[in-house]
């Protein structure tokens, strides 16, 4: 089921009604409910048998660890690893639906209890409600965030467990209708763009494909990071705070200070995973930077197999090995320099995570030395609001195209370049006005949502 439907704002409301009347004092049946609406979101994505194999799995293997030690537990993870390569090299069927990142969160759990950190209830039919809730719990499902074991399950116990204020509801509903708004009025007019360029390559005048890589760098971030959104709010309205995916990545001034913000959840899952089991920067220097560039690679590979996104996993474990050897003598850099140089990288290595093949991204690189200069090519700019665009022609007899791009991208750039938001902050005086029209908007044009690229991961 995808967040762009009313299935899912029904699902929401009616988890949202269900949990606010069994709420703590039935934690049981609350815990019930929360696995029966993540296998309604998960029956609509296709492939539930996957993820019910999966829970049955991780339970399993928690409780034979009891008497086999850590054996059961990592047969556990190889299993849950080898389906997810299953999937994605030779897939017998479509991957189903937030199979990748459900398999992170089941990684962390083993994980947890191999550490013995792993706080589930000591009775078997809590701890397995408990378990299937974190593991289904269908706002995160699809596309994230990770959740930890320790980000959830201490939020559903006690007094106020799933308890939701005004102050909660308030937010939540903020973020949900910042999601949408996000995603309609600006990621999804830049991806016309950016679709528009990749389809008519050699059409492409040096302007042309900058403006082409631009529009992906800011389409990528507005499309995930509104996912993000409107599950951080789906679930506060459902009682439970899950971390924050994104913290301004675009205002990062190196590639590391960027993956600090970026996809948070899914660099902290390699880190803990990947780069410190390697040996992180105990063993050296030089084993510091192959660890980086490994991790990279595997984050690359997560993301597809082919040699594309290996090689802006490549690219991005690289420049932080770069920036590792520079060291401090970088700090020294006007901040403006090292704003542009960081915000530079990041967007040429995303033609590479954009582009179909390795030759048509540098294609596209190559259009940007050898296009020419000229107007931009008004292909491009045909579909960027074409109701506003019609109703332009109807009042003033112009479409404006240079102009309605202008304001794409002004805004798209103030959204992405504008610092973390508050998301606690008491709403100001023409909030509701504002925040009315956009959830409006965002209603009518429910059907025509494009999905989130990330739901493709």
């Amino acid at each position: 089921m995808s967040f762009q439907s009313w299935g899912y704002l029904a699902l929401l409301a009616a988890a949202g009604i269900a949990l606010h009347f069994s709420g703590a004092k039935r934690r049981g049946l609350t815990l019930a409910l929360l696995i029966a609406a993540g296998l309604i979101f998960a029956l609509r994505g296709g492939g539930l048998w996957v993820l019910l194999i999966g829970v049955l799995v991780t339970l399993a293997g928690l409780y034979i660890a009891r008497r086999l030690g850590s054996r059961a537990l990592i047969a556990a993870a190889v299993f849950h690893i080898a389906v997810l390569l299953l999937f994605k090299l030779a897939p017998p069927f479509p991957m189903p639906a937030g199979l990748s990142f459900f398999t992170f969160a089941q990684l962390f759990i083993l994980r947890r209890a191999g550490q013995g950190r792993l706080a589930l209830s000591a009775q078997p039919g809590t701890a397995a409600l408990e378990l299937g809730a974190l593991s289904l719990f269908f706002p995160t499902l699809l596309s994230g965030p990770i959740l930890k074991p320790e980000d959830f399950l201490p939020q559903t116990r006690g007094e106020s467990a799933f308890h939701v204020s005004s102050a909660d509801a308030a937010a939540a509903v903020r973020a949900i209708v910042q999601g949408f708004s996000k995603k309609l009025l600006l990621a999804d007019p830049l991806g016309t763009l950016v679709s528009a360029g990749w389809e008519n390559l050699a059409a492409l005048n040096t302007p042309g494909a900058l403006l082409v890589s631009l529009c992906f760098t800011l389409q990528l971030f507005l499309d995930f990071s509104a996912y993000c959104d409107i599950a951080w709010g789906s679930a506060r309205l459902l009682g439970v705070h899950i971390p924050e995916n994104f913290r301004a990545p675009y205002r990062a001034l190196s590639v590391t200070d960027f993956w600090r913000r970026w996809h948070i959840t899914l660099t902290d899952f390699l880190r803990e995973n990947v780069y410190f089991p390697l040996g992180g920067s105990r063993k050296g220097q030089k084993r510091a930077m192959l660890n980086i560039l490994i991790t990279f690679l595997v984050s690359g590979f997560w993301h597809g197999t082919g040699w594309t996104f290996l090689l802006w996993g490549a690219l991005h474990g690289l420049a932080q090995i770069v920036e590792r050897a520079w060291g401090e003598k970088r700090e020294h850099l006007p901040r403006a320099l090292r704003f542009a140089l960081t915000f530079g990288f990041v967007s040429f290595a995303w033609v590479f995570f954009r582009a179909p093949s390795v030759g048509a991204a540098l294609a596209l690189l190559g259009r940007v030395f050898t296009g020419g200069l000229g107007p931009i090519p008004a292909f491009l700019t045909a579909q960027v609001y074409p109701l506003e665009a019609e109703a332009l022609r109807g009042l003033l007899g112009r479409e404006l195209p240079l102009v309605r791009l202008a304001a794409l991208l002004g805004i798209s750039l103030y959204v992405a370049l504008s610092p973390v938001p508050e998301r606690e902050k008491a709403p100001g005086k023409y909030d509701f006005a504002i925040y009315a029209a956009l959830a409006a908007f965002s209603l009518c044009s429910m059907g025509a949502v494009q999905h989130f690229i990330y739901a493709n991961f």
